[in-house]
């Protein structure tokens, strides 16, 4: 009896181990089609990159970090009502995933639902761990600009700038700030700041745009 017990019990033993191994093999095999599909992605090579990703979650669904890829991919698509699900539940498996905290507050942003976007936006304000905190004080300063919150929006934008000065986005947003309280010095002084930093093309346009407008409603003003 007792040799019997001896033998289920290291049988039992070896099953644990395989099932471990197997899991981990599993979950690397997940992990690494999930970079894959990342890599993908950053080719813009999106149907390949879609087809990784999903492979990844059948093998893997309670990976927080598969979803929040699968967010980043709807995304780029436009699909924001599926990038909203992905990453919903990447933070569900991962109620800490301050990343996704931050996409979920952008999408709202294009909603324009700025109450939503706002709440998101504060989960990281003051999580210490966050390594780019001047994003989503930025776009706390959109959310209140767009609520009509002027001096709110200010106190975000300045708070983006205390962190990172060159940070081309927030002396956009500042500008725009002034255009809304008709101080049009002040606004040109931000746009011309924010170009002076060579931003990313996206930002420059922007603020070359902002700055041909603030212009516009100077010479009008002169007129007048």
């Amino acid at each position: 009896m007792r040799i019997r017990f001896i033998f289920l019990s290291a049988l039992s033993l070896l099953f644990i181990i395989s099932c471990t191994k197997n899991n981990s093999l599993i979950i690397k095999q997940a992990k690494d089609r999930r970079n894959l599909g990342i890599a993908y992605m950053r080719e813009n090579k999106f149907t390949e990159a879609y087809k990784e990703l999903e492979e990844s979650k059948k093998l893997n669904p309670d990976d927080p970090h598969i979803h929040y890829c699968l967010g980043i991919f709807y995304y780029k698509k436009k699909d924001f009502d599926k990038a909203l699900s992905e990453y919903k539940t990447s933070l569900k498996l991962k109620p800490d995933f301050a990343a996704a905290h931050n996409n979920i507050g952008i999408i709202y942003l294009h909603k324009k639902d700025w109450d939503t976007a706002i709440f998101h936006f504060k989960k990281l304000i003051n999580n210490y761990v966050y390594a780019t905190p001047q994003f989503p004080l930025t776009h706390l300063g959109t959310a209140y600009y767009n609520k009509k919150k002027y001096h709110i929006a200010l106190t975000y934008y300045l708070k983006a700038l205390d962190i990172d000065p060159d940070y081309a986005n927030a002396l956009i947003g500042i500008g725009n700030v002034y255009i809304a309280l008709k101080d049009y010095d002040k606004a040109l002084s931000f746009f011309n700041q924010a170009i002076e930093k060579k931003p990313h093309v996206e930002f420059l346009k922007k603020a070359q745009a902002q700055k041909k407008k603030v212009l516009k409603l100077m010479e009008e003003e002169a007129i007048w």
